[in-house]
């Protein structure tokens, strides 16, 4: 008997709104993930000066809690090649793709084809409401690493740490 896997078992309408945990392998008990929603992936060519297709499939969002970084990540259906594969920096921005409601656009140091090189990003999602719930996913964890990186400031600034220390000590001989 032919064994499908579950996404091929699933209808068009269920692939389209399903959010899942990605399960949790004994080695990294602190990586969790959220599947969002069939897309498309187009990165800007600056040569051509036009948008080139990178391919069809699931992108994910994953996360690691204890080291606080959060990673996109998408391989293209069948051949399950790697398409976009970079992490989620508090400098990235979101934006609509010439006033389209279903198309977001960034930019970010896509390592999918093996060295990391600077790619203008876009998504397409099929309705609006996937949309905004990739944006606000997207978002929380750029909310995250800011709460992280403000607490981790403070931490060192109370302990003393020698550069947080001489940062401090030039700020003060400017004023």
């Amino acid at each position: 008997m032919r064994m499908q896997s579950r996404a091929a078992r699933m209808t068009a309408s269920q692939r389209n709104v399903m959010i899942s945990t990605v399960s949790q392998s004994p080695s990294s008990p602190s990586r969790w993930g959220v599947t969002l929603f069939r897309n498309g992936l187009y990165r800007f060519d600056k040569a051509a000066a036009q948008w080139k297709d990178r391919g069809i499939g699931d992108i994910k969002i994953l996360g690691n809690t204890s080291m606080k970084r959060y990673r996109v990540i998408m391989r293209r259906d069948q051949v399950l090649k790697l398409c976009d594969n970079h992490y989620i920096t508090t400098e990235m921005t979101l934006e609509s793709n010439a006033g389209s409601e279903n198309s977001l656009v960034w930019q970010a140091m896509d390592t999918s084809e093996g060295e990391p090189q600077m790619e203008e990003l876009a998504v397409r999602l099929r309705l609006a409401g996937t949309t905004h719930r990739f944006e606000t996913v997207f978002e929380e964890c750029q909310a995250e690493l800011r709460k992280q990186r403000a607490v981790s400031h403070h931490s060192l600034l109370r302990k003393g740490h020698p550069p947080a220390r001489n940062t401090i000590e030039k700020l003060q001989s400017f004023q």
